[in-house]
């Protein structure tokens, strides 16, 4: 399946072709890693297992396939070229940027995704003065809203010390539109305070007046494929589309970064995934074609997916295949003017 260009052009292609420009200077992680180091958590495979998977609810030991499968070799090898490709390209924004590796699982899933952390401030964090229970952690998500969570889902890495926690903060309101943190009160007896545009979740209001450590999501330098990705990927390069799409994901922070803010309702962090999958993957010698190939064949399996959209919901995964793939062409159409 290949679109026609020239249907591609809209004030939102317009928009579009903005952030493209953007991109071309910062398809890495840019001067991110230099003020927010904190967002990609180096992790081993020993701690993958015994802190990831049960702090994000993934896949057990067992359901993965051994490193030396040939199928965890390929899924690694496409890694390790892009991951040398943005090294040699941004030697000094990757310098702090655990290299990522990938785990295969053995299920029929058809999807891949990268993984997150946390990051905890340990400083408490006020929230509603008419509560009156202390909860361990809150959690501030990508859409600005304040939620509770358990104890034991709040393994991360600590941020103490004061130029951390005031790059944090910096950082923090930087990235998010509406929701703002100040830190209130002398060292040694701070806390944060969330702004007017903080939302609560529902099990906070009237309930917690506080948590004793705010954290927010980061990223971990590993991806899981599920084995059915190969129902959907039927080359090497498609299988490198979407490999490449999560590491997107990962070299840029998305775990972390709002969306509203960053996107301002028109270019999604999927849709940067795809733009810079697509213009990795010509950058390695991959063909770029390999996303509209993919969504394609993901089309006939799963034609009831051309009717998705992620109707401004941010923690939707993905939008309509048919939208991603006119984004991958727009991609290429610029690629093959030496943009």
């Amino acid at each position: 399946m290949r679109v026609e260009i020239d249907t591609w052009f809209s004030l939102r292609g317009s928009v579009y072709q903005a952030f493209a420009a953007i991109l071309l200077l910062c398809s890495a992680p840019c001067a991110l890693a230099a003020t927010a180091p904190w967002l990609w958590t180096p992790v081993t495979e020993a701690q993958f297992f015994s802190d990831l998977v049960p702090e994000m609810e993934l896949p057990m030991r067992w359901e993965y396939l051994k490193g030396d499968a040939p199928d965890a070799i390929a899924m690694n090898d496409i890694v390790n070229r892009i991951d040398r490709h943005l090294r040699l390209e941004n030697p000094d924004a990757m310098m702090d940027v655990p290299p990522p590796r990938v785990k295969v699982r053995d299920h029929e899933d058809v999807q891949a995704f990268a993984v997150a952390s946390r990051v905890c401030l340990d400083l408490p964090l006020r929230l509603d003065s008419s509560g009156s229970s202390v909860a361990e952690f809150a959690e501030v998500t990508r859409d600005d809203t304040v939620e509770p969570l358990r104890r034991q889902y709040a393994k991360c890495v600590h941020l103490t010390q004061p130029e951390e926690v005031q790059a944090f903060i910096v950082w923090f309101n930087r990235e998010h539109e509406h929701c703002r943190l100040e830190v209130a009160g002398e060292i040694g007896n701070q806390e944060v305070v969330p702004g007017a545009g903080c939302r609560f979740d529902q099990r906070i209001t009237g309930k917690i007046s506080r948590a004793k450590v705010l954290t927010v999501k980061a990223n971990a330098p590993w991806l899981i494929a599920n084995t059915g990705l190969f129902r959907v990927a039927q080359t090497q390069d498609q299988v490198a589309f979407v490999i490449a799409h999560e590491l997107a994901h990962y070299y840029r922070a998305h775990y972390a970064r709002s969306q509203s803010r960053y996107t301002r309702g028109f270019y999604s962090h999927e849709d940067e995934a795809d733009e810079l999958a697509t213009r990795w993957l010509a950058a390695i010698g991959m063909d770029p074609n390999a996303g509209i190939d993919f969504f394609s064949n993901y089309l006939q399996l799963f034609p009831e997916a051309a009717n998705a959209s992620a109707d401004g919901d941010m923690d939707r995964a993905h939008s309509d295949p048919c939208q991603r793939t006119q984004n991958i062409a727009r991609v290429i159409a610029d690629l093959s003017q030496g943009n």
